[in-house]
């Protein structure tokens, strides 16, 4: 782990949007000596997850994953970049970690 902090510390890390030709989502991914970090589909997920808690108190977790895959599933590139784009304009911050 304290190489991994150690490299973590070298930076060359950004944020974008990395769209591929199958329907996986990329996460992230090595370029050069450089990270790229995709937050959208891990966050678009996760929102999808807690909206359906809020909509389906009722639903058991499993259910709730469930729809939650169905749906992320069903979503093209560009569905995902809106919602995230929408996500990023809406949430705010509650403060320090």
């Amino acid at each position: 782990m304290v190489r991994v902090l150690t490299e973590f510390g070298a930076g060359h890390i950004r944020e974008a949007y990395i769209d591929d030709d199958d329907s996986n989502y990329v996460h992230g991914t090595e370029e050069a000596g450089h990270i790229v970090i995709n937050p959208a589909p891990a966050i678009v997920d996760t929102l999808i997850h807690e909206i359906l808690h809020r909509l389906y108190p009722a639903w058991p977790e499993r259910v709730v994953a469930q729809k939650t895959s169905w749906l992320m599933n069903r979503m093209s590139h560009q569905e995902v970049k809106a919602i995230y784009r929408e996500y990023v304009q809406r949430y705010t911050r509650r403060g320090p970690a």
